[in-house]
């Protein structure tokens, strides 16, 4: 099978509740490196679909460690590495994971739709129904879009050290739409 499991075509997902997907990320930013990478990702995208093949369903990092090392001509020093493709593939919507990223598979028709609920999503799809408004900046780190509501700074840490119980009533969106959580707004630096 090649020198490292070259894989056939890859499976295109489409998307189902994100408007655009948020793929643009490597787990490792460096030329170098992501030369090695690509290396290890064909290998493992072809493992992670033996591995499918053989166990007939989604699958853990251990079988796509398994098939890789079955399928490889080169050995495997670092099965974390595999961990890591499988999350490069699923941050680039490329593959389905479960929500605790345990299971993972390429198999579309196990992708949650309205009328096919699973535990299967792509990530920009599980990212739109779980925080819907938000965005990922380029370290995938939650941010708020252009919608969200959000919090100054010094409007907070004065309302937070106020002495005066009046205000209490301020605090009232904390328990408005169960809890939910709210950005800084960026006019004040939070660098350091």
């Amino acid at each position: 099978m090649g020198n490292n499991c070259r894989t056939e075509q890859k499976t295109e997902f489409e998307l189902k509740y994100a408007e655009k997907s948020l793929a643009k990320w490597k787990i490792v930013n460096d030329p170098l490196i992501n030369t090695g990478m690509a290396f290890l990702r064909e290998g493992t995208y072809a493992a992670l679909r033996e591995a499918e093949k053989t166990r007939g369903g989604p699958v853990i990092m251990n079988d796509v460690v398994r098939a890789y090392k079955k399928m490889s001509k080169f050995p495997l020093l670092y099965p974390q590495l595999v961990y890591f493709c499988l999350w490069d593939f699923y941050w680039n919507d490329q593959i389905l994971a479960d929500k605790e990223l345990g299971f993972f598979t390429l198999n579309p028709k196990l992708q949650c739709t309205e009328t096919n609920q699973t535990p299967y999503d792509l990530y920009s799809d599980r990212m739109a129904k779980a925080f819907p408004g938000y965005t990922v900046d380029e370290r995938m780190r939650v941010r708020p879009g252009p919608t969200t509501p959000v919090l100054n700074w010094n409007y907070m840490k004065d309302l937070l050290l106020s002495k005066d119980l009046n205000r209490i009533k301020e605090l009232d969106w904390i328990a408005e739409n169960g809890g939910t959580f709210r950005f800084l707004d960026s006019t004040v630096k939070m660098d350091g």
